[in-house]
């Protein structure tokens, strides 16, 4: 006696399956790009923050020998670091995102708002 055994599987759902387990591997995978691009350009402007906080030290030693100087050394540290804050803003506002300020970011208005004390305290020094 001959005979045959023959079974059809319907292999659609798992080719579905199979499809959106990879869709869902390339949208981590980009989601994963996307953070660490955004983490380089927060390292990024953290860098350029540091540079800013060193000014601010450097000017606040020659501050009592240099008013004049120190005012317009503060100056610019304020100015660079209200261009971040701006930037970033303007960042998030393009993007439609909320901005949760950093730790560092209050720092640095703290340190800002230091910075245009001396400025005041040099403004009055010269008066």
């Amino acid at each position: 006696m001959l005979g045959a055994f023959g079974a059809i599987t319907d292999i659609n759902e798992q080719h579905r399956a199979e499809e959106a387990r990879i869709a869902l591997a390339e949208e981590r995978e980009h989601m994963a790009a996307t953070r660490a691009e955004e983490a380089e350009a927060q390292r990024q402007l953290e860098v350029e923050r540091r540079r800013a906080q060193e000014l601010l030290i450097d000017v606040t030693s020659h501050e009592l020998r240099q008013p004049v100087s120190a005012i317009i050394q503060n100056a610019e540290v304020v100015r660079t670091n209200m261009k971040g804050l701006r930037d970033l803003l303007h960042d998030c506002q393009r993007r439609k995102i909320s901005y949760l300020p950093t730790e560092r970011m209050l720092s640095e208005l703290e340190d800002d708002l230091q910075a245009m004390d001396s400025i005041k305290q040099c403004g009055l020094a010269q008066g």
